[in-house]
């Protein structure tokens, strides 16, 4: 009776590694492809935003400093949900949250820095004019 188990397992493994054949898929290639993203990710991303922070903090463009901090904020965002969802860990909502409310703060510092409301005479000139 196992020999019959056996069979049909062996039958079963067939079909599937036809099916596979079949669907021209190359799953080395999706694998490389993915890695080949997470790396462009993180260099593109990352290393050259980070550098462009720094630019705009030594160059005292504070605005586009905080503008590019809040897009890094969104995108992390965006990546700790997408772990969430398939993990169901809660750190990763936290992380969501947390990368949220630093994009919301991020973008109120940019319009801030933008307008000038961090002078005060600015800001006061922007409540008359409302």
């Amino acid at each position: 009776m196992s020999n019959v188990e056996t069979n049909n397992d062996l039958e079963r493994k067939e079909e599937i590694l036809a099916m596979s054949r079949s669907e021209k898929k190359d799953e080395g290639d999706e694998h490389s492809s993915l890695k080949g993203t997470e790396f462009g990710g993180i260099i593109g991303f990352y290393v050259v935003g980070v550098i462009l922070v720094v630019l705009s903090l030594i160059m005292h463009q504070l605005s586009a400093a905080w503008a590019l901090i809040a897009v890094y904020g969104a995108f992390n965002a965006g990546y700790e949900f997408k772990k969430y969802r398939f993990t169901k860990k809660v750190y990763h909502i936290v992380g969501f949250a947390a990368c949220i409310a630093a994009t919301l703060f991020s973008i109120f510092a940019f319009v801030d820095f933008a307008l000038e409301w961090h002078n005060i005479h600015e800001f006061t000139k922007a409540i008359r004019w409302w």
